[in-house]
């Protein structure tokens, strides 16, 4: 197996995985538009708008990594191991491409906490919701907020740079060797 067929493979893994939580998600939105409509100024329009927006994204980009991950993945992977013609992976590869697999499920977990957490954030301070009907307060928010931006951060550098970071790895292995 290659390191595009198996980084392909990991892609679609996460796809499905991004698809179930899109259709719990939705029902949890549906929930969560009929409690908003009784307090919400607007009855829940902005809400609305804002559930049916971040759906079709979150069903498109999840269509999309299941029906072409392998496209994706050799855009994420770098060219010089894109022409790799080798189907086996020596151990240093193998270890790259488990770097940026655990990078793209990080950020797959990151993406949806920042935006539920900027959704509601943006609630509590707009003064379109009554606060004490709204669960958590704006310092639980931002806390989420920047907690899902570390999170993004991590998983960006392990998609991004994992090359120099299994480079980095590998000298730290060989130290008590050499």
């Amino acid at each position: 197996m290659s390191i595009i067929q198996l980084f392909a493979l990991a892609i679609r893994v996460v796809g499905v995985y991004w698809l179930f939580l899109a259709v719990m998600q939705i029902g949890f939105y549906g929930l969560a538009t009929m409690h908003l409509e009784a307090i919400l100024v607007d009855g829940g329009a902005m809400y609305d708008i804002a559930q049916l927006t971040w759906s079709s994204v979150y069903i498109l980009v999840t269509i999309l990594m299941i029906i072409f991950p392998v496209k994706l993945a050799q855009w994420l992977i770098p060219g010089e191991v894109n022409h790799s013609k080798s189907d086996s992976l020596p151990a240093e590869r193998l270890v790259m491409s488990a770097l940026v697999v655990a990078g793209v499920i990080i950020v797959a977990q990151a993406i949806p906490n920042l935006v539920n957490s900027g959704v509601w954030l943006w609630y509590t301070t707009s003064g379109q919701v009554n606060n004490r009907l709204v669960p958590g307060s704006t310092a639980e928010y931002m806390i989420g907020i920047l907690t899902a931006v570390v999170e993004l951060a991590i998983g960006l550098y392990l998609m991004f740079g994992a090359q120099g970071l299994q480079k980095m790895m590998s000298k730290f292995r060989r130290l008590g060797v050499e």
